[in-house]
């Protein structure tokens, strides 16, 4: 019996030898599945590091790549705005430079001082366009012609600057020319039609108003090309615009014949030329400004002078100039026997026509 018992006690140590060299390989695999799983894992957690830190790079070169061109942008931006500043200021110093060899140019031409004339007064005055680096092409002139007449003349040239300004010089001296060959106005503006028709100068275009005054019949005979009509104030302060005589701008072909119109002055009677800086507004019809300008001198003074400063305040009191403005006025002063004796010379045949506004 003790042998019985012994044997199944050494079967049940075998058994549970089996046992536990299977618990152990058990536990081996499962070691070595963990270790396998954490190897896994591992790898697996080496790549997204990896993955993230490639991204990362990527993303720090992109962001250097960026800051770099970002940077180049700056200093090209830079580059430009220095650039842009030094041609601004070059820029400016042309234009500098040419409004003062322009402003130059204009105060050798035009007139230093009107002639003086027994029974005849004048005033000139030039106003600048505002807000502008240039010198426009507006002038006038009074010429003791030969023959004892006077000649007036007030013009615009097309544009600003030193081209504006060599044009009017030209103009200018052309028209003193012909004037000062005794030619009547048509005459004169036919020659100056033909003089800026052969011309090959630039710009050689504009508007004129020329005006013969013979201080012994007391009649002044004009043409307009393409200029403003005068303004006449009579002793009494009627004002009209003394219309006709009427031609084509400079520049622009003439008709085939240029008519003159004329009108006898009375004595004691005022002139007003201008250019269009005097009476154009944007947005404003040009009759109705006509008809200010003939109000507001109507109201004026008399003579001369204060009548051309009492003009110039107005129009400084109404804003900004936007063109140039030149305006010259005639007074009319001689003995009052002396226009008798050229009313019975006044040809039946002369043509006179205004429009009539009422001072």
């Amino acid at each position: 019996m003790r042998r019985d018992l012994a044997g199944d006690e050494r079967d049940v140590a075998a058994a549970l030898r089996d046992e536990a060299a299977e618990l152990r390989d058990q536990a081996a695999e499962l070691r070595d599945r963990d270790s396998s799983n954490r190897d896994e894992r591992l790898t697996a957690r080496g790549q997204r590091e990896s993955r993230d830190a490639t991204r990362s790079r990527q993303r720090a070169g992109i962001g250097r790549q960026r800051a770099r061109s970002d940077r180049a942008d700056a200093t090209a931006d830079r580059s430009r705005a220095r650039r842009d500043r030094v041609l601004a200021a070059q820029d400016r110093t042309r234009a500098i430079r040419e409004y003062e060899v322009a402003a130059i140019l204009r105060r050798s031409l035009l007139p230093e001082r009107l002639p003086e004339i027994p029974n005849l007064s004048f005033a000139a005055a030039y106003l600048p366009a505002d807000g502008e680096l240039g010198v426009g092409g507006d002038w006038y002139d009074v010429i003791p012609v030969p023959n004892g007449c006077i000649g007036v003349a007030i013009g615009d040239v097309i544009g600003h600057g030193v081209n504006a300004a060599a044009v009017m010089g030209q103009l200018r001296s052309a028209l003193r020319a012909y004037a000062l060959e005794s030619h009547p106005p048509a005459a004169v503006i036919e020659r100056l039609h033909d003089f800026v028709a052969a011309s090959d100068s630039p710009g050689m275009a504009g508007t004129l108003l020329f005006l013969v005054y013979e201080p012994s019949t007391g009649r002044a005979s004009w043409v307009s090309a393409g200029h403003p009509p005068p303004l006449l104030v009579s002793p009494r302060g009627e004002s009209r615009f003394l219309e006709g005589g009427k031609s084509t701008p400079l520049g622009v072909p003439p008709p085939q014949r240029v008519r003159e119109t004329s009108v006898v002055l009375e004595r004691n009677s005022t002139v007003l030329l201008y250019t269009d800086g005097l009476v154009e507004r944007r947005g404003e019809p040009l009759d109705e400004m006509l008809t200010r300008l003939s109000g507001l001198v109507a109201d004026g003074p008399r003579e001369a002078e204060p009548l051309c400063e009492h003009v110039l305040a107005q129009r400084r009191n109404e804003g900004p100039l936007a063109d140039d403005v030149a305006l010259l006025v005639l007074r009319f002063s001689q003995p009052k026997r002396r226009f008798v004796r050229a009313a019975s010379a006044v040809r039946a045949d002369s043509e006179t026509t205004a429009r009539g506004i009422a001072g």
